[in-house]
């Protein structure tokens, strides 16, 4: 999912021309790279987190240079009150399986990286700690709207994909080389985002080189009659 995060902060005296770009990654690949995983909802307005910076330029009034003082934005921050945790590695960010509440910076703008988050909303939230802190980016982290996620989806929150991070997914328009035991997932096929919203890839019991497998089940089969079905629609 991988998400520059706001430890680049010194990359944001770079252009903004470019923008970010990043690989489509599954939910359960997002979930197993994480540091922390939960379900959050914001406590207010996010917070612009400024830098200043002293610049000199020739001030024509007074026929001399002079230093100025200029505020720039370097990253957001949301306080937000935790729901749920459904992955807490160990930190030093002072979060616990007990809090209820926490802080989560984002970069500034969505050309480098920064989430957007709106309040009234539950989300789903993935990132990593850097610096004492917790961080979530467009490409690395899950930033979903609660109510986007499928029950299926919440059962590997809960037991599936933390069993299953030995397993590999592989997004087949980014690998030159496809490994025999990952699953693999093409989301750009008409029935590819079934395999995101409605299994997971598990360890396959009777492959003799511990290769993984998708999960079948009824959910997976009639989302993907369901895709089919409407691409067959004129």
């Amino acid at each position: 999912m991988l998400y520059v995060l706001l430890l680049l902060i010194a990359a944001t005296s770079v252009s903004h021309i470019e923008a970010c770009s990043c690989l489509q990654s599954h939910l359960q690949s997002l979930y197993c790279d994480a540091d922390f995983v939960m379900q959050v909802r914001l406590r207010g307005p996010p917070e612009e987190i400024y830098r200043k910076e002293e610049t000199e330029d020739f001030d024509e009034t007074s026929n001399s240079y002079r230093t100025f003082i200029n505020r720039r934005v370097t990253a957001i921050k949301y306080n937000v009150k935790i729901r749920q945790i459904y992955k807490l590695k160990d930190n030093s960010t002072g979060l616990d399986k007990n809090s209820t509440v926490t802080e989560i910076f984002t970069g500034p703008n969505d050309g480098l990286c920064g989430v957007q988050l709106f309040e009234r909303t539950n989300y789903l939230l993935s990132g990593k700690y850097s610096n004492g802190a917790l961080h979530i980016d467009i490409c690395s982290s899950i930033a979903s709207p609660w109510s986007f996620i499928t029950k299926m989806q919440k059962k590997g929150l809960r037991f599936t994909y933390k069993r299953s991070c030995d397993c590999n997914i592989q997004n087949i328009n980014y690998v030159d080389e496809v490994d025999p035991k990952a699953c693999v997932w093409d989301p750009r096929k008409v029935d590819g985002n079934c395999y995101e919203r409605q299994t997971a890839c598990i360890l396959d019991k009777n492959s003799s080189t511990g290769g993984c497998k998708w999960q079948r089940n009824g959910k997976l089969k009639a989302c993907r009659l369901d895709a089919k079905s409407k691409r067959k629609l004129p």
